[in-house]
């Protein structure tokens, strides 16, 4: 699920404008096997990482074109740091009755 994730994330991160932020909700914190918003945030650095490295890689087009679309260039691991635009992590909650973190959301929202 997390190499989906990272997938969907680096399409958006490459094609959205370079001062749009982004917003990840870490939802379903009120269950106790959730993972943290800091757990998640290094497992889709570490497979972004590995979707940038792999198109990086990638040969070129057939047209002789040799322009690669990768997040970063910098050769070394990927860091949300990296990128020119914010990227935030939210701890959430949306079940009925639950607020966690909604108003990490809504403020978010106004920016």
């Amino acid at each position: 699920r997390a190499r989906d994730v990272a997938e969907f994330l680096y399409d958006v991160a490459l094609e959205s404008g370079k001062k749009i932020p982004i917003l990840i909700a870490c939802n379903k914190q009120d269950h106790g096997l959730a993972k943290s918003s800091q757990v998640i945030r290094t497992s889709l650095e570490k497979e972004i990482g590995m979707i940038n490295k792999t198109r990086a890689a990638a040969l070129t087009t057939t047209d002789g074109s040799s322009f690669r679309h990768t997040l970063t260039d910098t050769g070394a691991n990927f860091s949300w740091e990296d990128l020119p635009k914010p990227v935030e992590f939210v701890e959430c909650c949306a079940v009925d009755g639950a607020s966690v973190g909604l108003e990490g959301i809504r403020s978010w929202i106004k920016i």
